[in-house]
């Protein structure tokens, strides 16, 4: 049963957690915990690799396989392990650590040019824009609390500053 008003698909390159976030922000809630709640998307699950998808595409009325594309977590004949993109990256907790999914990073001009966040960004590893040569937004330039991902919006800070004009600093070639 659908429970929202708004129930976007996601994009074929998007992170997990952006998608939940853009969900959140098109329903007009303050946070995402409001709608993991309704999905009945627990404290942990909401931050972690195994993020159940399952449960968020019931909540929105899409079949399970509109999210498996985009969800970091796969089991197979009752073996866990982690993919982004349909790009394996193996089995353990160790491989979780490769996810950036609890502080996240990314360039603003991205998120404003293409409407979403890619999960290019949920990678560790992501600390520049390949597209804008710029580094990585980490934290608000109004409260310089770090970036939440329960905050408003794709690109709104729980301080209610709008990121969509930060420019971050430029990293060479």
């Amino acid at each position: 049963m659908t429970l929202l008003v708004r129930t976007p698909r996601p994009f074929p390159t998007e992170s997990s957690f952006g998608f939940v976030l853009r969900v959140s922000e098109a329903n007009g809630y303050e946070t995402p915990r409001h709608v993991l709640s309704l999905a009945g998307v627990g404290p942990g699950q909401d931050k972690s690799a195994g993020f159940p998808v399952e449960k968020f595409a019931q909540l929105l009325g899409h079949n399970v396989r509109d999210l498996l594309g985009i969800a970091y977590r796969i089991e197979r004949d009752g073996i866990r392990s982690f993919k982004i993109l349909d790009h394996a990256l193996g089995a353990g907790r160790r491989v979780a650590e490769t996810l950036r999914l609890r502080r996240p990073a990314f360039c603003t001009r991205c998120v404003a040019e293409d409407g979403y966040i890619d999960a290019f960004w949920d990678l560790s590893a992501a600390i520049a824009c390949p597209k804008h040569h710029c580094q990585v937004l980490r934290s608000c330039p109004n409260c310089s609390k770090a970036i939440s991902r329960f905050r408003p919006g794709l690109l709104t800070c729980n301080c209610g500053a709008s990121l969509s004009q930060t420019i971050s600093e430029r990293v060479d070639k």
